[in-house]
């Protein structure tokens, strides 16, 4: 906020050139952008181990964990993971079969 204030005074009264105003300008975008893109990323991986985790307790046969853990990364919107969540409301594991909930889990992973 403090750079977009610069730029509504003249260069005479900062002290400083249009270019160099310019120039604190973009490198305070530049700083945005790259704090936006790693928040964006730990969250994003945090999800991913949602995921993988799902996948280790389905592979273990661990279907309440398993079940669990992709409702949590389905809630985040992860595809796989309502894809997943579908296939066990299907096939009834770890949970009633409910052909309803699996065909609004399968629409929800396709779009």
């Amino acid at each position: 906020m403090a750079n977009a204030a610069l730029l509504q005074y003249p260069a005479s009264k900062t002290g400083l050139t249009k270019y160099a105003m310019v120039r604190i300008f973009s490198r305070s975008c530049f700083i945005v952008f790259v704090l936006a893109t790693i928040a964006t990323t730990m969250t994003v991986t945090a999800h991913a181990g949602d995921l993988a985790d799902a996948e280790k307790a389905f592979a273990r046969k661990d279907f309440t964990q398993a079940l669990a853990l992709f409702r949590k990364a389905a809630a985040n919107g992860d595809a796989l993971a309502q894809f997943n969540l579908a296939t066990m409301h299907v096939k009834g594991q770890g949970t009633p079969q409910n052909y309803a909930a699996a065909a609004a889990l399968f629409l929800q992973s396709a779009t």
